[in-house]
């Protein structure tokens, strides 16, 4: 589990990811896990 940030980039990643598993496209995602939210989730830095 992961977390999006909570602004205009955190929106794009979470439309392309949504556009990834509807496609059935793969896509890679990074997350620096020296950055959580408030639940320990970490967030995400980039996707491609």
């Amino acid at each position: 589990m992961f977390l999006l940030p909570g602004d205009k980039d955190g929106r794009r990643m979470f439309d392309l990811a949504l556009a990834s598993k509807t496609s059935g496209s793969p896509l890679k995602i990074w997350v620096d896990d020296t950055v959580t939210g408030a639940s320990g989730f970490c967030l995400v830095s980039a996707m491609e």
